[in-house]
């Protein structure tokens, strides 16, 4: 209940019973799962415990609360567990809660900007399930940018995929356009980034 009333609080990211993180990141390979078993972790006592930790947030914070998805739960292997504690904390939070979306990478501006299929439209469609939604970077994006102008040097700058993927990922515009596609709320960003996002402040609000 201490920080209930701080309004300088506004935003708290949940976590429960994971492997590492704070994404519901849950036996990703048999060995995992067989370390799930070995200690008596039940799918249902699982989400039980994710369930008694999602109620005892929501009543001691009156701020948004993030629940964070991640990559991996694609190749979760341990029964959708995460989608099940997604739809617990949606039963449970209803409009207060946020779904962030942990994977946010170049790849993603990449084929918006190159009209190509999205990667990753499962993470997509869990984002846009929340009615407010945010992304967090996977990596910065502007030394990602830096590090493909050092490799791929000027015989590779010639291709018209690389020169074109370096001009889009440079242009703020395209994120204030993939932003606006998808009702993206909010980004957590590196602070490397602060200037590439920052024309983007009207856009995105911040919670």
């Amino acid at each position: 209940m201490r920080y209930k009333e701080q309004n300088s609080l506004v935003l708290v990211h949940l976590t429960g019973p994971t492997f590492f993180s704070a994404e519901p990141i849950l036996a990703r390979n048999s060995e995992e799962l067989n370390l799930i078993k070995t200690h008596g972790f039940s799918k249902e006592k699982i989400l039980k415990a994710w369930q008694e930790i999602i109620s005892t947030f929501k009543e001691s914070f009156h701020q948004p609360l993030a629940l964070n998805i991640h990559y991996i739960i694609k190749s979760n292997t341990y029964l959708s567990l995460p989608e099940k504690i997604i739809n617990i904390a949606q039963n449970l939070l209803g409009n207060r809660l946020i779904i962030q979306g942990n994977w946010f990478s170049p790849k993603h501006v990449i084929a918006f900007v190159m009209s190509k299929p999205l990667p990753d439209s499962k993470l997509i469609k869990l984002v846009k399930s929340s009615n407010t939604r945010g992304l967090q970077e996977v990596v910065p994006f502007t030394k990602l940018i830096t590090f493909y102008k050092n490799k791929y040097c000027s015989k590779l700058l010639t291709h018209p995929y690389i020169h074109k993927l370096l001009d889009k990922l440079s242009c703020s515009s395209y994120y204030r356009s993939f932003f606006e596609k998808f009702g993206i709320d909010y980004i957590e960003i590196y602070p490397d980034d602060l200037n590439l996002f920052l024309p983007h402040s009207k856009t995105l609000h911040s919670h």
